[in-house]
């Protein structure tokens, strides 16, 4: 429900979402606009969560990390990707 009330609020569209054991990666986005999020995000806090989140809809747009993909993040996140990046790589999946 939480991936569908941020695409809504947002306009992006995704195919499909699955949820794995990932323990490499918090999300990702296939070429297929498939998002697969890691049971482990649930460690999060919720505002991190709605941030990878938000990072993976990305993708369904920009399927890369080139700078109008971080631009889009950027001014979804309301100017604060830096910020949320930077609060992201201080926990670990494992």
């Amino acid at each position: 429900a939480r991936i569908a009330r941020i695409a809504a609020a947002t306009g992006l569209r995704y195919e499909r979402m699955t949820v794995r054991a990932a323990r490499t990666k918090w999300g990702s986005c296939s070429g297929r606009n498939t998002i697969s999020l890691s049971l482990y995000l649930m460690t999060l806090p919720e505002h991190l969560r709605d941030y990878v989140i938000l990072h993976e809809l990305c993708h369904t747009v920009h399927h890369d990390h080139s700078p109008r993909f971080h631009a889009l993040v950027d001014r979804l996140t309301g100017g604060r990707e830096r910020e949320l990046a930077a609060e992201l790589r201080r926990y670990s999946i494992r």
